[in-house]
């Protein structure tokens, strides 16, 4: 028997990931796929990627701070997104100016639970900067992220 998914078809791709560092629980993907939704409807480009900014709290729980959704050209952000809705749009196309990567118990190749990656990035003619966060095996997405979408947008003069 095919069971149909409750989710909305172009997000069902990004369940595999959130299955993957944690979010399993349908309160958590129903309200990914809300913002999700939300973020949707303010821009014209489907979106290719999902990252969830993580981080392990002193009891060593893991907790979800910021979704980020990627499209060609767009990184739309939601701040503390499992309790409000607080939304950052940004134009990435060729605008990184400066990045950097400070790593924890990654080599870039394996991922531990002790693995922790941060990356900053500044964003051409504006003061403020991308920052994502990365715990445990989410390290290896964000190590995706940086290729598909901070390389290729990187300004070099």
């Amino acid at each position: 028997m095919n069971k149909k998914s409750p989710y909305e078809q172009s997000f069902v791709k990004f369940i595999p990931y959130l299955n993957d560092i944690g979010i399993v629980t349908r309160t958590m993907i129903d309200r990914i796929e809300y913002i999700y939704t939300l973020c949707k409807d303010m821009t014209t480009e489907e979106f290719d990627d999902i990252f969830i900014e993580d981080s392990i709290n002193q009891d060593g729980t893991r907790e979800y701070d910021v979704v980020n959704f990627f499209s060609k050209h767009y990184i739309v952000s939601a701040n503390n997104f499992l309790n409000k809705v607080d939304i950052i749009i940004g134009l990435l196309v060729k605008r990184i100016i400066n990045w950097s990567i400070k790593a924890q118990d990654f080599n870039f190749k394996k991922a531990t639970i002790k693995s922790r990656l941060y990356l900053d990035v500044q964003i051409y003619a504006d003061e403020t900067f991308l920052n994502l966060k990365a715990t445990g095996n989410n390290c290896r997405y964000m190590q995706t992220i940086i290729n598909k979408y901070i390389k290729p947008n990187f300004i070099s003069s």
